[in-house]
């Protein structure tokens, strides 16, 4: 889980980790909510630890007190091994106080007192929690909160361990609904009507399948994500995802190229007569064999001439010019690219630009082509060019793309 979360540097997509603990990530923005993370208190570990959590967080948001949403292992942690704000209710501030998180990484949430951090805006809502047998509960906090959130251009609704309010029913757009269909909270029908007024884009079902469940604490642990799911309708239930701890779902796609390699252009257009066979070409050029000349001990005399004590297929100084995209993160990478192909087509025509395919200029070349490692002789462009040319049969869409510029058509 910590690796798709780093792994991702565009879009925004959400994790679900037990309970009310979901982490979302919006660009390099991470926050979460109400995490916990501590073992012993769950049926199966959880998906993530709280190390890995402080490594990339810059908000926690805490709904109230209680030990399975403001949780004191995984707090300490966080206040310990990383620089995120927490925000919290002031029902929380005494445990907050407890546990030394200092007053300068805290925001003070109060119902109906919106406000913005990094770039989040944040409505914090009322939310009143429930007890056994569908009751108020005695010692609910007035102080606790729920939490509107704006994050990217959607908004994403937690509510908290409450019932269900006019507070809620009065939002008049939601993005991303996280509901609790529990004895304590909004159970099974008030979910079903909270999720009918706000007709959200995606519904996710949370506080269940996290605890061992006992008739002690069945009011709370016992969660009724399916039977809320038979009473929506088709439209909804498509939109109402059940996740298990661990799951991610995609709220906006990352739309960053992926870097398909050269099977993948081969098989698409670039293996036939009308586009030159332009595959073929590069096939029979050494850009196909600049990975598997690593392997040789003609790489291993040049890595020594330039006193380079690494083995070449595992050095940077190497891979940056003998694949394509070293160094890019794997989630930029389909499951069609191999680093075993070389110096491929994204190499030299741009893959990273998505709508046109780009003629490499001889700037691009000189970035390998010189003599910071090997000793060559100089590079003519030129003719470098034609020994390595694959046109394909012009058309007039080439010619008018050529006169404007760099741009062309392969």
């Amino acid at each position: 889980m910590i690796d798709q979360i780093r792994g991702q540097k565009s879009g925004t997509s959400v994790w679900w980790v037990g309970q009310d603990s979901w982490i979302i990530k919006s660009g390099d923005l991470v926050i979460a909510t109400d995490l916990f993370l501590e073992n012993s208190g769950r049926i199966a570990p959880a998906p993530i630890t709280p190390e890995e959590v402080a490594g990339i967080i810059d908000i926690e948001f805490i709904t109230h007190s209680h030990g399975d949403h403001f949780e004191e292992y995984t707090s300490k942690i966080l206040n310990e091994k990383s620089s995120c704000l927490f925000v919290m209710p002031e029902s929380c501030l005494e445990e907050a106080k407890r546990i030394n998180i200092p007053e300068n990484r805290i925001i003070v949430a109060r119902p109906r007192e919106p406000f913005e951090v990094k770039g989040i805006k944040v409505s914090p809502l009322r939310a009143i929690h429930g007890n056994a047998n569908f009751a108020i509960y005695y010692d609910a906090n007035l102080l606790d909160c729920g939490y509107l959130l704006t994050i990217g251009g959607k908004t994403f609704l937690q509510p908290g361990d409450t019932y269900l309010l006019e507070d809620h029913l009065f939002i008049k757009k939601i993005d991303v609904l996280f509901v609790s269909p529990t004895e304590h909270n909004m159970y099974i029908d008030p979910s079903v009507l909270l999720i009918n007024a706000l007709d959200p884009e995606f519904i996710f079902p949370q506080h269940h399948s996290t605890v061992a469940v006992t008739e002690e604490n069945r009011f709370w642990a016992k969660g009724y994500p399916d039977e809320v799911k038979l009473r929506l309708s088709q439209s909804l239930k498509n939109r109402y995802h059940i996740l298990k701890p661990g799951d991610k779902m995609v709220i906006i796609p990352d739309t960053r190229y992926k870097y398909l390699g050269a099977s993948a252009c081969a098989s698409k257009c670039h293996n036939n007569n009308d586009n030159g066979f332009q595959y073929s070409s590069w096939k029979k050029s050494l850009h196909s064999e600049s990975y598997n000349d690593l392997g040789t001990k003609k790489a291993l005399r040049y890595c020594k001439e330039a006193g380079i004590n690494e083995n070449p297929r595992q050095c940077g100084t190497c891979l940056k010019c003998h694949i394509t995209a070293y160094g890019v993160d794997s989630a930029s990478l389909s499951d069609t690219y191999k680093k075993e192909d070389g110096v491929t087509c994204e190499a030299c025509h741009k893959g990273e630009f998505i709508t046109k395919t780009f003629l490499p200029n001889e700037t691009d070349c000189l970035k390998c082509h010189n003599n910071s490692v090997h000793k060559v002789s100089s590079f003519d462009f030129k003719e470098k060019c034609a020994k390595i040319s694959h046109p394909r049969l012009k058309t007039k869409t080439d010619s008018d793309s050529l006169s404007q510029g760099r741009q062309a058509k392969f």
